[in-house]
Parts: C-alpha cells; sequence; structure tokens
C-alpha cells in the first residue's frame, strides 16, 4: 500500500500542468473547393466551397456525417464568395450560393473541354485557381455484357468513347 501511495504521488507531481500543452501555430486557413461538373443534362453541376478550421475552432466530429455536416461544416462554408468558370473558348459563368453550394442555372459542360476555377473568398481573404478537363461521354456496347450478372464472379464492361474504345474489368 506504501509503494502505491508512493507511486500515485510521482505520478501526479511529475505531470507537471495540469491544462494540457497550449500549442500556438501561424497556420491559415485554406480554401477546400469541390465541384462537380456533370455531363448528365438531367443532374446539375455544382461547387462547394469550404475552408479548413484554424487550429484552436472546434468544429468537433461525428460518424453520423449529416450531424457533422450540419453542425460542423455550416461554420466552415463560405457563402460570400464570388466563382466563376470559364472554358477555353473564354465564355465566362458565374455561379451563385443556394443551399449550401454554388450553381449556374443553364450551365451544360461539354464533353472533353478544359474549364478553369476562380474562387474569390474576399471575406476570409482567399483566393483559388484550378482547371480540369471534362471526360468523353461513353456509350456502353450492350451487346457485351450479359443479361444475368453472378455475385463473386468477374464480369466485363466495354464501351466506346470518342477519344478511343475503352474496357475495363469488374472484379
Amino acid at each position: 500500500m506504501k509503494n502505491l501511495i508512493l507511486f500515485l504521488a510521482v505520478f501526479i507531481l511529475g505531470c507537471g500542468e495540469w491544462g494540457g500543452e497550449l500549442i500556438k501555430s501561424d497556420y491559415e486557413p485554406e480554401l477546400n473547393i469541390f465541384g462537380l461538373l456533370n455531363l448528365n443534362e438531367y443532374e446539375e453541376s455544382f461547387i462547394i466551397v469550404t475552408r479548413t478550421a484554424k487550429l484552436e475552432e472546434n468544429v468537433g466530429y461525428s460518424w453520423d456525417y449529416i450531424d457533422y455536416y450540419n453542425n460542423n461544416m455550416t461554420s466552415l462554408e463560405i457563402e460570400d464568395a464570388e466563382v466563376f468558370i470559364y472554358d477555353e473558348f473564354q465564355d465566362t459563368i458565374q455561379f451563385y450560393f443556394s443551399n449550401s453550394r454554388y450553381i449556374a442555372n443553364d450551365f451544360e459542360p461539354k464533353p472533353e473541354t478544359k474549364y478553369n476555377i476562380v474562387v474569390n473568398a474576399w471575406s476570409e481573404n482567399l483566393f483559388a485557381t484550378g482547371s480540369t478537363t471534362t471526360p468523353s461521354i461513353i456509350q456502353f456496347q450492350s451487346d457485351s455484357l450479359a443479361d444475368t450478372l453472378i455475385v463473386n464472379e468477374n464480369f466485363q464492361l466495354n464501351w466506346d468513347s470518342t477519344l478511343s474504345p475503352l474496357e475495363i474489368s469488374i472484379s
């Protein structure tokens, strides 16, 4: 018993300050930009603009994505950014904020087209640019796909694109 008391006394006294160590950093938040340029005419293209958290911010974490997004991500959303996309022909499309994302009416991305993005988040003093090229439209070769697929067996999908025929095996 005497050894246990001695051990606890040394342990408690040796731990130093009880409040934890305050870590200081010069880290500055950056932009996170997620964009979906949808080539499907029935689905909307959109862009989500958030910022990374400051080290002293407590944004929490939850395994429930919806709970996490609703309670934490909204504090990181940037709702007043200027978001522009322009294509290789210099046609400029401005996106506007609506329901946690930036959208543009009547914007229909074209296949095999290079798009550039410019995001100005003036309220956060953050700026970003980027570019991407949309893929070609694919047409599945329905005659290459069996009418019945068996789970846990390999099957093959073939499709044609405007660039070149492609083939993929899925296991």
